[in-house]
């Protein structure tokens, strides 16, 4: 949760969220922006980010999308205006 305080999100960012599986910071930045953010998560776990998806769904948010992909070695979709989240 650290990483988020310091983050200190806002509503309306774009928010790329690295290593996201199973979704901790994804949801606690959900929660601190009322659901206004859009939060882009990777992670190259797809078991892992199944779990995330189901999380989802269940919780019904609608502005966290899920992609596989290893930041290590693949291209992201560039936004001008991003935040971006690295694990610690």
């Amino acid at each position: 949760g650290l990483v988020v305080c310091l983050l200190n999100p806002k509503k309306s960012q774009i928010i790329l969220d690295g290593c996201s599986a199973p979704g901790g910071k994804g949801f606690y930045i959900n929660e601190l922006t009322n659901g206004e953010a859009n939060i882009d998560s990777y992670d190259n776990n797809a078991v892992r980010l199944t779990k995330m998806k189901k999380k989802i769904e269940t919780l019904s948010i609608k502005n966290i999308k899920c992609h596989i992909k290893d930041l290590e070695k693949d291209k992201v979709k560039y936004f001008e205006n991003f935040w971006l989240i690295l694990p610690l």
